[in-house]
């Protein structure tokens, strides 16, 4: 009996091996619809050709294309050129024992801009160094903008990227700004801005690419005017290149937050400076006379537009150094919420968090920056040059999967004041938002080969694992024909047949077709053929030592030739004719018995 039980579970075991690669080499599908796309996701520029093949990988009674509601009957969707912006095709197919099913094809359609430029907002001719100017650069007609980063350039020197999480796919036009507050260095400095299609894996690499330049001339800045009640000082008519390097400032700038103490050195090694000081809104000192050292001191920094400036003066000019100065306030409070709804979100459908900034400064250095648990999601700066404090409401569009359920979304707002600010930059999170995500069931087709077969005889466990939100309620059909009323997930087959398990919720339904295939078994006629040849061979053995045995233990003796010897009454036989004596005895009449 075990040998038996041992070959039947290898006969299982080789059985099962055979349909694992039998099923390995087809092609991959979806378990749910036996569809197959030639391209599940395609990235396609506008005016372009497009093709796709839709295939099974089984028999189908009907294959056809869908396209905004206009059937195509034929496995090949193809375009000459794609002219529309939002399109949505879908492969159909009716299968027997499973019935209809679709399967869409993504498709994003993309188109660069047609014109790029860059100009000056409200200024025209040289710029003034020290002072704050607005670059402005135009993009038209590009589509879509939700791929669209627009990087901005000085030279080589990457200075900024600008996202969109606008969801509109038609082409539009964008207008994104730099503040820039040259300095004489920046003389005929070249900027530049790029836009740049992140389309995916699935579009060109490298993405496609449109860029524009722009040169500025840089003046040098006038001289400083003073203010009512400070000292008079000599106005030249010119200010020498580099005169400002007699004054030194220590530290050269400062980042202080709003409301903390600041102090900062100006000294100079001039000879024959008549007097130095410091002219500003909040702390100012006077003119000190024959003075190479001045500082100023605010015990709570308070003004956002505050400009601190050194000056010296000598018999014929006067030279002036301004102190840059970034006031900061990081916010009072954050808070994240979902737009225009309430209640668990619906797998596929687009919402839109909002983060609430309130009250930060100042806005150009500050990235909102977006996570799902702890992966990065979007970084969002501001370009913005507003230095007083303000209140944001940037948004993130998602649109949540069956992954996201569950999930931990949440802002923070991170300000960036360079090499001279805090390290690392401050920074203030909101709370995180939980998600509720409802989708349609899934089936665990690793739990449920496409082929099972059963031997006759032997019933076998089929089980269907679905996950869904809300919980998913699981049926069984045979033929289209509901097996019981609700046998739940595990179903115990004899025959064979299309077996059809469908798990169903609120959200949407799915199903899996499970082939059983009959297999004869065909181990008790081998047991008993096996039983009969062991019978067959044992009764022939037997037989064939039997005569063996009779020949090789049993001796032949004869008479003839015998020799009568000399022993009394004559009875002795010869044996074998080698005169060796046998002893005879006669017998009488009465002694032979019949």
């Amino acid at each position: 009996m075990e040998d038996l039980y041992l070959n039947r579970l290898i006969s299982i075991a080789l059985t099962w091996e055979l349909l694992s690669l039998l099923n390995g080499s087809e092609s991959s599908a979806d378990p749910v619809c036996p569809l197959q796309l030639s391209a599940d996701r395609m990235v396609i520029k506008y005016e372009d050709p497009v093709s796709v093949l839709c295939s099974t990988t089984t028999s189908a009674e009907t294959l056809y294309w869908t396209v905004d509601s206009q059937k195509i009957n034929n496995n090949t969707w193809s375009v000459n050129r794609l002219l529309k912006w939002d399109i949505s095709p879908y492969c159909n197919a009716t299968f027997p024992g499973i019935g209809s099913c679709r399967k869409p094809l993504h498709i994003t359609v993309y188109k660069t801009p047609d014109n790029m430029s860059i100009s000056l907002l409200n200024h025209s001719g040289p710029m003034v160094e020290g002072t704050e100017y607005r670059l402005q650069c135009d993009i038209q007609n590009v589509a879509p903008l939700q791929n669209l980063v627009v990087k901005w350039y000085k030279g080589n020197e990457f200075l900024l990227n600008v996202t969109y999480s606008n969801s509109t796919k038609t082409p539009v036009d964008v207008s994104p700004t730099l503040i820039i507050t040259p300095s004489r260095d920046d003389d005929g400095a070249q900027y530049r801005c790029e836009a740049e299609l992140v389309l995916g894996p699935e579009g060109p690499q490298p993405p496609p690419t449109v860029s524009s330049k722009y040169q500025i001339y840089v003046e040098i800045r006038p001289q400083h005017q003073p203010t009512p009640g400070s000292r008079n000082i000599v106005q030249p008519t010119a200010k020498p290149k580099g005169h400002n390097d007699l004054l030194e400032l220590n530290p050269p700038s400062v980042v202080v937050k709003y409301g903390d103490p600041v102090s900062v050195n100006c000294s100079t090694s001039c000879t024959d400076c008549e007097g130095m000081g410091w002219e500003v809104t909040q702390g100012g000192t006077a003119f000190q006379l024959n003075a190479t050292i001045v500082t100023w001191i605010v015990d709570n920094l308070e003004d956002w537009t505050i400009k601190p400036m050194c000056y010296i003066t000598t018999s014929t000019n006067q030279v002036t150094k301004t102190l840059p100065v970034i006031l900061y306030k990081t916010p009072d409070n954050m808070s994240i919420s979902l737009l225009d709804h309430s209640g668990p979100m619906v797998e596929g459908t687009e919402y839109h968090l909002q983060c609430d900034i309130q009250n930060v400064a100042p806005v150009q250095n500050l990235t909102v920056k977006w996570y799902k648990g702890n992966e990065s999601l979007l970084n969002v700066p501001c370009s913005n040059s507003t230095k007083t404090p303000v209140d944001l409401s940037p948004t993130l569009t998602i649109t949540p999967s069956n992954d996201d359920d569950g999930a931990q979304y949440r802002c923070e707002a991170e300000l960036d004041l360079g090499p001279e600010g805090p390290q690392p930059p401050p920074t203030v999170s909101s709370e995180p938002l939980n998600f509720t995500v409802h989708y349609k069931p899934h089936i665990n087709a690793s739990q449920l080969p496409k082929r099972i077969p059963v031997f006759r005889g032997y019933p076998e466990e089929l089980v269907c694992e679905a996950k869904g939100n809300p919980k998913p309620r699981i049926q069984w059909f045979y033929h289209q024909v509901k097996l019981g009323r609700d046998p739940g997930g595990n179903l115990t087959v004899y025959e064979a047949g299309l077996y059809n398990c469908t798990a169903t919720n609120n959200v949407g339904t799915s199903f899996v077709v499970v082939e059983v295939i009959l297999k004869e078994d065909y181990l008790p006629l081998i047991a008993g053929f096996v039983a009969i040849m062991v019978v067959v061979i044992s009764v022939i053995f037997i037989f064939i030592y039997s005569i063996y045995y009779k020949n090789t233990k049993m001796g032949r003796y004869s008479l003839k030739d015998a020799k009568l010897s000399s022993t009394p009454n004559g009875n002795v036989a010869q044996n074998g004719g080698r005169n060796i004596p046998l002893p005879m005895t006669r017998l009488s009449q009465p002694n032979i018995i019949f």
